[in-house]
């Protein structure tokens, strides 16, 4: 959303070498040295305006293929990050208090630098301990592709800093939240899921995101489905994630997820 994404032109935020440094799924940091990738070419006149969903997920199946993702589940952001250019860290922002929770950092030599906080709002405390550190990781897949696709507004060339072209705008802040989650949960796998519970946390764990990404992308390339989501707050009272906004309970048939106090149903619509 506009506000918890940042864009800055001034300032280093401390990148220096060429180095993009990754928390993996056991919490590995993998580093790898900058090189130069096809993606800065196919994008690097920049967009002038916000592309439609057709595009996008073109946008997503192409940058897939030009880093050798095309058939896994899980997308390897460490080689994502490597052809695109760009250096992360991971700092504290504003994510604890509901504000900016990444910032994308134009850069000397065609880079840019992306910091990302993966801190809900509210902060940790309010998050089951056994599903912290699945969280930090989600959260910050997450809100990278988000900022990798702010990438696709600027213009490239080699030896120069980026240049923005278009500016952001509620629109473009919705095509980077579709992207980065058909980025990281793929339209093929998406077709193939059951139509169940048991289906829609298969690709959730395959894909390595959070069960709201992974049901987001699967009901927007699955109008067939309807997913709900809901979270029980430290009261016991519930919170609706996803589902039809006049739903004010769990339909039958949810399933409790008790160690993330989640309740979800998938249902044929």
């Amino acid at each position: 959303m506009v506000g918890q994404g940042g864009h800055s032109r001034r300032r280093s935020f401390g990148f220096k070498g060429a180095v993009c440094g990754l928390c993996g799924a056991n919490g590995v940091i993998w580093v790898l040295q900058y090189c130069s990738n096809i993606l800065n070419y196919l994008f690097a006149r920049g967009y002038e305006e916000v592309p439609g969903g057709a595009e996008l997920e073109e946008l997503a199946m192409q940058v897939r293929r030009h880093t050798g993702q095309g058939l896994r589940a899980r997308v390897d952001f460490a080689a994502v990050c490597d052809a695109f250019g760009v250096a992360l860290r991971v700092a504290e922002l504003e994510g604890r208090g509901g504000g900016r929770e990444a910032m994308l950092v134009p850069l000397q030599e065609n880079r840019f630098g992306i910091i990302v906080d993966p801190t809900p709002r509210g902060g940790w405390s309010l998050v089951p301990q056994p599903v912290r550190h699945d969280l930090r990781r989600h959260r910050l897949r997450f809100r990278l592709g988000h900022e990798l696709a702010h990438t696709f507004f600027y213009a490239r060339r080699a030896g120069q800093t980026p240049r923005r072209r278009l500016f952001d705008s509620d629109q473009q802040e919705d095509f980077c939240d579709r992207f980065s989650r058909s980025l990281l949960v793929s339209r093929r796998r998406i077709a193939d899921m059951e139509p169940s519970v048991e289906g829609l946390l298969s690709l959730q764990q395959a894909c390595d995101v959070s069960l709201e990404v992974a049901a987001r992308a699967a009901a927007a390339a699955r109008p067939d489905l309807q997913i709900t989501i809901w979270f029980e707050r430290t009261d016991g009272s519930l919170k609706r994630q996803l589902g039809p906004a006049e739903s004010e309970r769990p339909p039958s048939g949810a399933v409790p997820l008790r160690e993330r106090r989640q309740w979800v149903a998938v249902a044929q619509a």
